[in-house]
């Protein structure tokens, strides 16, 4: 995404944003992460934990379907 964000001209990088739902920040983030070597899902430093992914509302109902059938 980020590459993405960096070859776009200038006039496409917001419509880039909107698109995917993102705000400059999340870019700045993730550019940031990227530079620093961390965007491989490592955490920062040793013993520092990893954040928690967000679950799409996909995966919690397919997550859910599951433990219905299974009851």
């Amino acid at each position: 995404m980020v590459a993405e964000y960096e070859n776009a001209p200038n006039g496409e990088k917001s419509a880039i944003q909107r698109r995917e739902g993102l705000y400059p920040s999340h870019i700045i983030e993730w550019t940031r992460a990227r530079d620093a070597g961390r965007l491989g899902g490592e955490p920062a430093e040793p013993g520092t934990p990893a954040k928690r992914t967000k679950k799409s509302a996909e995966q919690i109902e397919l997550e859910n379907s599951a433990g219905r059938t299974r009851n």
